[in-house]
């Protein structure tokens, strides 16, 4: 009867504790998940698009392999809409058009898309900064130059 009795509190035992890491695992999961979650939360309400006074004329001078640089205004109104004016330093040439603006859901990087007109920027405090084809951050000993700057109006 004692050996019964042993085998039967060992093995209630053993149950005991294997439940006991299954809930352990099952919170460490929970937690995992929770954490994840954290992680890839996007706050809507303090983007660049709802906190900042983002409309407004924006200037840089850009590089360019054969010229002193290009001076590029973009201008973005609240319409969704913008204007871009690109004129080559030392020569007579001025490039302009116009289009919309398409904000990405992350609510920081706007899209230009006009005539002639595909560009990513990400809006920053009294500036906008131009990106790379695949919206990242230009980078390199000219990355400075793709900042514009907001013009006082």
């Amino acid at each position: 009867m004692k050996k019964s009795f042993l085998i039967l509190a060992i093995a209630a035992f053993a149950i005991s504790c294997q439940n006991k890491t299954n809930t352990t695992d099952s919170v460490n999961t929970d937690q995992k998940d929770t954490l994840t979650n954290q992680t890839e939360f996007i706050d809507k309400e303090h983007t660049s698009q709802i906190s900042l006074d983002w409309n407004g004329t924006y200037k840089a001078t850009l590089p360019c392999a054969d010229c002193p640089g290009i001076e590029t205004v973009v201008s973005l109104f609240t319409d969704n809409t913008f204007k871009i004016s690109s004129h080559y330093i030392d020569r007579e040439v001025v490039v302009e058009d116009a289009g919309e603006i398409m904000w990405h859901d992350n609510g920081n990087q706007i899209h230009l898309k006009g005539k002639d007109t595909d560009l990513q920027f990400r809006v920053i405090e009294n500036g906008i900064i131009q990106l790379d084809t695949n919206g990242n951050e230009i980078e390199g000993s000219l990355k400075e130059f793709y900042t514009f700057e907001k013009l006082e109006e």
